[in-house]
């Protein structure tokens, strides 16, 4: 079986699993393979390992349901499998740098899974935008990494240097909106001058909160809850519910690097 097959179908496992205590065999086990060659699919596909992604997830759907839906730290902490919120509260901080019980009113993105550095934002005007990309559905975590190797595919041939990256995670994967397992997750390339044959997008410009990003790729969903949560109750403009464009100037790559990358936020004036 195929380390990229291995990966997904253990991520499958862990995101239907997420409120139960989740070990490495199980992980095996739902892939169809052992400890061993779970470690080396991970080895091969991703910067981490089986029970650290697991628990990355564990630790993101534990955020968002705070946030979401105004639940006490306890029903956070069932959630996600946890019966001692106490240890729940532990692991919490250990992911983000601060305690659940200030989640909500924390202003500052200094730690979390990894060091992660985002700068205040500037604000600029962009022109529209063609670009040809492809579209993946599924998981987050899974269909972005498709959808970028598939356009890397698309687009080997092209001169590097005439080409900006963009991403673009069409739906909130969070419960209750968009099944997890079916997200969509755009990965583009604007500059290219010959037809790729993939579809062609023309994304909209206007006032956007430009960020700049620098951490690893595993790691931006981190910086969106900054920017979705802390800087906009705090912002002196409103959030649009078009999506947020990443842009690179390379293919990113989740092999554990540290990406600078730009963050694309559309935003209106308080009225």
């Amino acid at each position: 079986m195929e380390d990229q097959e291995i990966f997904r179908k253990s991520l499958i496992y862990a995101y239907r699993h997420i409120d139960q205590p989740l070990t490495i065999d199980d992980l095996a086990k739902a892939a169809g393979t052992n400890v061993r060659g779970l470690n080396r699919a991970f080895e091969t596909v991703t910067d981490t390992t089986p029970i650290r992604l697991a628990r990355r997830l564990k630790m993101e759907t534990g955020y968002r349901t705070l946030m979401d839906r105004d639940a006490s730290v306890r029903e956070a902490a069932l959630s996600v499998g946890f019966e001692d919120h106490s240890a729940f509260s532990r692991s919490f901080k250990r992911a983000f740098g601060y305690p659940p019980s200030t989640a909500r009113t924390n202003t500052l993105l200094q730690r979390e899974l990894e060091h992660v550095e985002l700068e205040q934002p500037d604000f600029v005007e962009l022109a529209p935008l063609t670009i040809q990309c492809v579209t993946a559905q599924g998981y987050y975590h899974d269909c972005a990494a498709r959808a970028w190797a598939e356009l890397g595919k698309a687009s080997n041939g092209e001169p590097a240097d005439t080409r900006v990256w963009i991403g673009m995670a069409v739906d909130d994967p969070h419960p209750g909106i968009i099944p997890e397992d079916q997200v969509r997750f755009v990965a583009g390339v604007e500059g290219v001058a010959s037809d790729l044959g993939l579809e062609k997008r023309v994304l909209p410009g206007g006032l956007h909160a430009r960020f700049r990003y620098e951490g690893k790729t595993a790691n931006l969903g981190v910086a969106y809850h900054y920017i979705y949560g802390p800087w906009r109750d705090g912002a002196d403009v409103r959030l649009m519910a078009t999506p947020a464009l990443l842009m690179f100037d390379h293919m990113p790559t989740d092999d554990g690097t540290r990406n600078g990358t730009l963050i694309y936020v559309p935003v209106i004036a308080k009225s």
